[in-house]
């Protein structure tokens, strides 16, 4: 049988537990199929589990945005500012402030 897109994911999470990256990437596929509910839990975890691991913040906060939740967007954004100006991740720093400043 083959394994799909979500299983893979899935699987790799079981055999590497401490490697956020793949948390990242069930995320961004809960993106893919729409399913924010999902998408935001698996952000939440990721945050929750690797708090330093500065791109959940992005992408949770700009799906906060499109989901016109505004205050939690920017809540998260700026927690992400935090992380990655403490992390002396300048760029991503600089795109968190954009993406407030297009968004609040």
């Amino acid at each position: 049988m083959t394994m799909n897109r979500r299983e893979i994911i899935l699987k790799e999470i079981e055999n590497q537990p401490e490697n956020p990256l793949n948390y990242y990437l069930l995320a961004l596929e809960d993106r893919r199929e729409s399913d924010w509910v999902a998408c935001i839990a698996s952000l939440q975890l990721l945050i929750q589990r690797f708090p330093d691991y500065h791109p959940s913040y992005y992408v949770l906060a700009e799906i906060h945005y499109q989901l016109d939740q505004i205050d939690e967007g920017t809540r998260i954004a700026k927690k992400g500012m935090e992380i990655t100006k403490g992390l002396q991740l300048m760029k991503a720093y600089h795109e968190l402030v954009q993406l407030v400043e297009l968004n609040d």
